[in-house]
């Protein structure tokens, strides 16, 4: 039961993040700038990070 309310928890964080990070401009991010290099940022702020590289990964293979 706890593993799939981890679950559920995963992909609602997921969600709420993927429009956010699509929607910053290009620059470097107040978020990127406090959080890239702490470790607790990037462990509570990775599906923002994942979201961030494949948007860019996108716009370069344009």
């Amino acid at each position: 039961m706890a593993l799939v309310g981890f679950i559920i928890f995963i992909a609602i964080w997921t969600f709420i993040l993927a429009p956010i990070a699509l929607a910053i401009p290009k620059d470097q991010t107040w978020l990127e700038r406090e959080h890239k290099t702490r470790g607790i940022g990037i462990f509570l702020f990775w599906p923002y990070f994942i979201i961030r590289n494949y948007a860019k990964d996108k716009e370069r293979n344009k």
